[in-house]
């Protein structure tokens, strides 16, 4: 096993990763992902129909993906690790295997978790180290590193055999953790409102934002559809410091009334104030639409702002 070409590969396919994200943002799209970087005259993919997926040139697996609809139970167990479930029920298969050789060698992994299925958008979560072995429940345990410090904890290079430390990779799964919810939370969200504004129908996707009725902050802010809007980066501030809210029962926008007497430029008039009366879009199915009491809530606390 060539340990230097594994860890060669790694450096170029996390720098190739650092670069998509500024180009693309923190979601990418499978098919990017499918077609992968070049290292040395090979492609290198990195999303393949299997889970677990090792390029040819390497002895161990290269990324770790989870498609949106598995029929595996992949879990966090509790803030501190993440339950990745084999492929099948042989803990021997050859990508069990390849995931195996990464655990006994402690290389750093790239975790890929599907938010979105048409088509398929995934976050991507790197470095990730496996941390235990569990044949007997067909599943390894994960733990990952804050991308901004893979680079100084030696993962990306001649990385020692232990990696980085238990506190930096408690850090980093919950981290990481946070970031799936809310990344899987705004790609729901958005689809929901089908990519666009509730409030103004903007419908750039890199303006909008899935904002929270009740805040993620509060114990019940759950990262559920229902608890959340698509709204663009004006009418999402606007909404989170009770400029203006949503009547529960109507599903129409009210804006603060001393604003409407304000006399400003265009995004004032335009960009506010001549929302007030309009009747938000909602989603389709019922389930998706904003949950009522959420917005009776926000409604009082916009009503004892005014």
């Amino acid at each position: 096993m060539d340990l230097n070409l594994e860890h060669e590969v790694r450096a170029v396919a996390f720098a190739w990763l650092d670069e998509q994200i500024k180009l693309h943002g923190d979601v990418l799209e499978g098919g990017l992902l499918r077609y992968g970087f070049d290292f040395k005259g090979h492609r290198m993919p990195l999303a393949v129909q299997q889970g677990i997926h090792k390029p040819k040139i390497l002895d161990a697996a290269l990324t770790l993906r989870t498609s949106f609809d598995s029929p595996y139970s992949d879990h966090f167990d509790g803030e501190e690790s993440f339950i990745y479930r084999y492929r099948g029920n042989d803990p021997k298969a050859w990508d069990n295997c390849a995931a195996r050789i990464a655990h006994e060698h402690q290389l750093p992994l790239i975790y890929l978790h599907a938010v979105a299925k048409n088509p398929p958008r995934y976050v991507i979560v790197r470095p990730v180290y496996i941390v235990a072995d569990d044949p007997a429940a067909l599943a390894f345990r994960l733990q990952a590193v804050p991308a901004e410090l893979g680079s100084l904890t030696g993962s990306l290079g001649g990385a020692s055999v232990t990696g980085p430390d238990i506190l930096t990779r408690r850090y980093g799964t919950r981290l990481a953790r946070s970031r799936l919810h809310q990344a899987s939370f705004r790609e729901k969200v958005l689809d929901a409102y089908r990519t666009q504004c509730a409030m103004c129908r903007l419908k750039h996707p890199k303006l909008l934002d899935a904002a929270h009725i009740t805040p993620d902050s509060d114990e019940l802010g759950e990262p559920i559809v229902s608890n959340g809007m698509s709204l663009c980066r004006i009418h999402h501030g606007a909404f989170d410091v009770h400029y203006l809210s949503v009547e529960p029962d109507s599903y129409r926008i009210r804006v603060r009334a001393t604003l409407l007497e304000e006399r400003d430029g265009p995004m004032l008039k335009h960009g506010l104030q001549e929302l007030d009366g309009i009747r938000i879009q909602v989603p389709r199915k019922s389930e998706l639409k904003p949950d009522p009491e959420r917005l009776r809530a926000h409604w009082t606390e916009f009503l004892d702002s005014a």
